[in-house]
């Protein structure tokens, strides 16, 4: 009854395919401890539910939002962030808590995971706090492309890049104006 067994536990399960046991173990490390590593593993459930509402016949299809489909956010919105900025939070503290979340699921497991680089691009595309997001956002797109076989998939990862190159959030600030 250790948080860290069953955290771990699904962790492994969640990269040896078997989603549903991954997320059944991650709910039991959440019952134990709600908040250790600063809430990541919140959002590994998150992520965990998301990927298997995108599995068909027990493929997962990358990318997981095809055109017109809701993303990552979308799904986390519904799930999570509409209930607790309804009780008061702000939207951008909300999805800062989940950018850090992806971001430490991809500093301690796979930095170079298409679905973490995906669900990193939706989180970063949504923000409207830090300027450069969009960028960023970009990037983690441009680099899932990279980081599959699947020449449609490949393309399809470019086309979200290149669609959302452009987008800045934030003020403007020109170079040298920055403060800090």
């Amino acid at each position: 009854n250790q948080y860290e067994t069953w955290a771990n536990l699904g962790l492994f399960y969640m990269h040896n395919g078997e989603m549903q046991k991954g997320v059944d173990a991650v709910k039991k490390a959440l019952k134990i401890n709600p908040d250790a590593h600063f809430g990541r593993e919140r959002y590994q459930l998150y992520l965990g539910e998301y990927i298997i509402s995108r599995t068909k016949d027990g493929v997962v299809q990358l990318p997981l939002a095809q055109k017109g489909q809701s993303n990552f956010y979308d799904f986390l919105y519904e799930k999570y962030m509409k209930n607790k900025i309804a009780s008061g939070s702000t939207g951008d503290a909300e999805l800062s808590k989940a950018i850090k979340g992806v971001s430490g699921m991809m500093t301690f497991a796979n930095y170079k995971s298409p679905v973490l680089l995906e669900a990193l691009g939706d989180l970063l595309m949504k923000t409207n706090s830090v300027g450069g997001a969009g960028h960023l956002g970009s990037r983690a797109y441009l680099k899932a492309s990279f980081e599959v076989k699947d020449e449609k998939m490949k393309k399809v990862y470019y086309e979200m890049a290149k669609s959302s190159r452009e987008r800045v959030f934030g003020p403007y600030m020109p170079y040298g104006e920055m403060s800090g």
